[in-house]
C-alpha cells in the first residue's frame, strides 16, 4: 500500500474530496438493488459506461434502478 510521509514544523489542515470509484460502485449497486429492503441513493458514482451498463442488467432483472444526476445513482425496489 502507498503512503505518504510529511515531515515539517507545520499540521496539516483542510479538506479532500475522494473522486468515485467504478470498482467500489459496481457491487454496491448490486447489493442495494438485490439485497436492500428500502429505497438507496449512492453518491459519487462515476459516470462510466460500466456503471450505465449495470443499471440497464439490473432493470432487465426488474429492478428500479435510476439516475438523478451525474454522479447519483439510486438502486429502487
Amino acid at each position: 500500500m502507498d503512503k505518504f510521509v510529511i515531515s515539517g514544523g507545520a499540521p496539516l489542515e483542510g479538506v479532500i474530496e475522494v473522486s468515485g470509484s467504478k470498482n467500489a460502485g459496481l457491487p454496491i449497486m448490486v447489493a442495494a438493488a438485490i439485497l436492500g429492503t428500502t429505497d438507496s441513493r449512492i453518491t459519487n458514482v462515476p459516470d462510466l459506461q460500466d456503471i450505465h451498463t449495470m443499471a440497464r442488467l439490473l432493470r432487465s432483472e426488474e429492478r428500479r434502478v435510476g439516475k438523478e444526476c451525474r454522479s447519483r445513482w439510486s438502486p429502487y425496489h
